[in-house]
């Protein structure tokens, strides 16, 4: 290599490594304006500056996470942390962490939420004309941000098993992860394992019950 090319390498490392700089500092300095209005959260949960700064951190010193920041959209979420039964994505779009969960795990979490704020949410339509389509696109989704999830646990160095699929998931190649997940979730709506009821919630949101 040159030294012409080796210049050029570090000024690019350089680049992207500024970039995720300011993406996370983008995010952190929306979250705080959130944070200003305790509104934002729903009762029973609460925003918790420090902590949100050290989770996107650690989100970020990942390859997987700084892609994931770099690709968020201006509109900023509001994070909420609270002893919530599952971590998730609610009807306004708030982030709901548990905050029961040791930081690595926390960060692995809301890479997997901060992808469904990426591609949107998956919940299909009250009324959709084809519920089995929809909540089959649904668990796909879930799947990919499940495998996500999977992955930044294993970055963060989290070596505790917390979901029913993950012994499956890590017995084969990388390209089958999301489609063991998804069989998983298919075969199994009601959860179970650290997995909650996805299969049956999908549906009665797209029958309207």
């Amino acid at each position: 290599m040159t030294g012409v090319d080796e210049t050029a390498r570090w000024r690019a490392r350089g680049r992207r490594a500024l970039a995720s700089a300011a993406c996370v500092g983008a995010l952190l300095l929306g979250l705080s304006a959130c944070e200003r209005a305790s509104s934002t959260c729903p009762s029973g949960v609460a925003h918790d500056p420090p902590r949100a700064r050290a989770l996107l951190t650690q989100l970020s010193t990942t390859d997987e996470g700084k892609t994931l920041l770099q690709r968020l959209p201006v509109t900023t979420p509001s994070l909420c942390f609270g002893q919530v039964p599952v971590s998730a994505i609610d009807d306004t779009g708030t982030l709901l962490l548990d905050d029961r969960l040791p930081d690595a795990e926390a960060a692995a979490r809301l890479g997997h939420l901060l992808l469904h704020r990426v591609e949107g949410s998956p919940a299909p339509r009250a009324g959709e004309p084809d519920c089995d389509a929809a909540v089959h696109r649904a668990l796909t989704a879930e799947a990919r941000a499940f495998a996500l999830e999977l992955r930044l646990r294993r970055a963060l160095g989290v070596t505790s098993t917390r979901y029913a699929f993950e012994a499956d998931v890590w017995r084969v190649t990388p390209e089958a992860h999301q489609q063991t997940i998804l069989t998983w979730l298919v075969a199994h709506p009601g959860g179970g394992e650290g997995v909650d009821a996805l299969g049956e919630g999908y549906r009665r949101r797209c029958e309207g019950r």
